[in-house]
């Protein structure tokens, strides 16, 4: 008796269909960490955090985007600052004025990474610093030869794997490498 659909891919084609053939995402691996001017000499700030070793992109907000005044008529954006990380400087102060909201470089990132921020400007100026770096998404591709199984007889289900840390076929086979093929028999209608 022929019966069709002993394998059916529903939940790949569904993940397929969500990721695509190559994807990225960005992960927010600091902050937003908002750094305020207190009195007195300059304040240090150092914050630390992990990230996969890779590059990524560091942010800085200037005050408001709006260039907001507190009460006083003072400006809320910094003007004297500088922005380290793990040693090297990323901004200084001459990237920073009244005029200037949002500040962009590349970084390189490593496993585990310190930002240090000195802010040297008039107190409860401030600004909001944070890191990003690309996620790349798994990418699953799923096969099986013939697509129509007889009772009886046998398919090959063939897999990969991309970006992935494990890859598991389920019911019944687990933990799989991220490439291979097995040659399969189900006896009803089976979803993997």
């Amino acid at each position: 008796m022929k019966t069709r659909g002993k394998v059916l891919f529903l939940f790949f084609l569904c993940l397929l269909a969500w990721a695509g053939n190559s994807l990225a995402s960005e992960l927010e691996v600091f902050g937003p960490q908002q750094y305020v001017r207190i009195d007195g000499e300059p304040n240090v700030y150092t914050n630390t955090f992990s990230a996969r070793p890779d590059v990524g992109r560091i942010f800085v907000h200037n005050g408001n985007e709006s260039g907001e005044r507190r009460v006083t008529n003072e400006d809320l954006r910094v003007s004297s600052a500088e922005v380290l990380l793990n040693g090297e400087v990323i901004f200084t102060s001459s990237d920073f004025n009244q005029n200037i909201y949002e500040l962009e470089s590349p970084v390189v990132l490593l496993e585990n990474n310190t930002i240090t921020v000195t802010l040297g400007s008039k107190p409860a100026t401030f600004l909001t610093v944070w890191v990003l770096q690309e996620s790349t998404l798994p990418v699953v591709s799923l096969n099986v030869t013939p697509n129509s199984v007889l009772q009886g007889t046998s398919s090959t289900l063939s897999w990969t794997c991309e970006n992935a840390d494990s890859c598991s076929i389920e019911p019944g086979f687990g933990i799989v490498s991220p490439e291979g093929s097995i040659s399969i028999s189900p006896s009803e209608t089976t979803i993997y």
